[in-house]
Formats: C-alpha cells, structure tokens, sequence
C-alpha cells in the first residue's frame, strides 16, 4: 500500500542571469522572388546614322480641292441667233403698279335705292338756352263746374193705384243756354205684397214740367213680403234757356198685382253744372 502525500509547494525564486548567445544557426532556405522593381530612367540619344538609299516612288495621293475661280475671260463675238424657242410657262403677277392720275368725273349716275336708316346717334349735349320768346296769345277761358244737389233720407209713399206720378226729390238750379247738366240719381223702391206680385214702376226725370229721361222697374215674384229694388240713372241735359228751372225726379206705378203699399227710400239728385 503506497500512501501518497502532497506537500505544499515553496515559493517561486528569483530569475537568475542571462544565459551566453548560442551559435549560429545553418542558413534557410532561398525565399521567392520578389516584385520586379520600376524602369529606370531613359539612356541619352544615341548618334544619327547614315542616309539610306531613295525608296520606290509612291501611289498618286488623292485630288486636291478645286482652286478659285480667276476672272472672268473676254466675251467673245455674238453668235447668230438661234430659232425661237417655244413660249415659255406664264410669269408670276407682278407687283401693281402705281395708280395713273385721276380721269375727268363722269356723269352723274341715277340715284340708288335708299340704304338702310343707320343706327342713332349718341344724343349730342344739351344746347344752351335760348331767350325767352314773347308771351302767346290769351287761351281760351277754361271750362268750371258747379254742383247742386239735394239729398233726401227716409221715405215716401207712391200710390198702388190709380196710377200717380209722385214727386220724390228735386233741386232747383240757374242754367244758361246752351250749358250742359250732368244729372245723377239713385233711390229704392220698397213693396210690400202677396205671394206672386208683379210691379212695373217708372222713375221719370223733369226739367221743369218736360220730361227729359226715363228708366223702368219691372219685377215678379212668387213669394211674399217685402222687397226692395235699387235705381240708379245718368244723364246730360242741356238748357234750351237761360233761366231759373226745377229738376225732379218723380215715380209711378204704372202696372202692379198684388202689391199691397210701395214707397221711395233715400232719394239723392245730384247736377254737375259746365261752364
């Protein structure tokens, strides 16, 4: 049986001196060939030799350019002339010539059909005022009007029979001869009457005692009760004279059936007097 003990180990010593060189080694083998080096700098010219023999003439060189022109030479003698040759294409137009003084002025030619009226004109600035020129002639004296009238509320009753002529408004006016009068009126007839009435009614206009116009109301009806019918009429009258006259207006039943009471309601008579 071996036992093996391990002691520990010292510690490393100090390095001692250099040893003396050894001898030299055999020489080693022959390294490659290294990069050829660069050209050295050109020799100097060497002497000229001598002048060879003549060579063998060489091929023509090809044609130079033309030389100028020289001047022009004599002109010779004119030749006889030739046959006429044939007529050659028509030439270009040439430019127009300048224009020939003017002729004498012909007759006067016949008058052409009037042109077309031509646009207007702007309107030109507005001249300056002239002087006043004299006062016109005195005009005639202008027409004037005059109004009379008479407006009658209410009412008033108109005979059914017998047949009489009422008075239901009038206005009383002066007139020249010869003017003339506008005359309007207006005025309703109201009846009272049985179940299928009939009424014919005149509504007169006066100057003085000559009737100058007339309307007429003619109405039926089958129901009963009241009714009323609006009148209106115009008129121009002119004056036979200069005087004071009465216009009026008057009703009358001329024909009824049946009717039981009638009147005039809310007469108005109105004269528009020209002068």
């Amino acid at each position: 049986m071996i036992i093996k003990v391990r002691l520990p180990l010292g510690d490393t010593g100090a390095t001692g001196p250099t040893g003396a060189i050894g001898a030299t080694g055999p020489t080693g083998a022959t390294g490659a060939t290294g990069d050829t080096g660069p050209t050295g700098a050109t020799g100097d010219t060497g002497a000229t030799g001598d002048t060879g023999p003549t060579g063998p003439i060489g091929a023509t060189g090809a044609t130079g350019p033309t030389g100028a022109t020289g001047p022009t030479g004599d002109t010779g003698p004119t030749g006889p002339t030739g046959p006429t040759g044939p007529t050659g294409a028509t030439g270009a137009t040439g430019d127009t010539g300048a224009t020939g003084p003017t002729g004498a002025t012909g007759p006067t030619g016949a008058t052409g059909p009037t042109g077309d009226t031509g646009l207007t004109g702007a309107t030109g600035p507005t001249g300056a005022t002239g002087p006043t020129g004299p006062t016109g002639a005195t005009g005639p004296t202008g027409t004037s009007i005059e109004l009379a009238f008479n407006n009658v509320p209410g009412s008033i009753a108109v005979p059914v029979t017998p047949p009489t002529e009422v008075i239901v408004v009038s206005v009383t006016t002066n007139v020249i001869a010869g003017q003339r009068v506008k005359i309007d009126q207006a005025l309703a007839i109201e009846t009272n009457a049985t179940a299928n009435n009939n009424i014919v009614t005149e509504i007169r206009t006066y100057r003085d005692g000559t009737l100058i116009t007339s309307r007429t109301l003619n109405r039926s009806l089958a129901s009963a009760g009241i009714q009323r019918f609006v009148i209106a009429n115009t008129y121009v009258d002119t004056a036979p004279a200069t005087a004071t006259v009465v216009y009026s207006v008057r009703v009358i039943i001329t024909a009824q059936t049946n009717i039981l009471t009638a009147e005039a309601i809310n007469r108005n008579l109105n004269l528009i007097k020209f002068f």
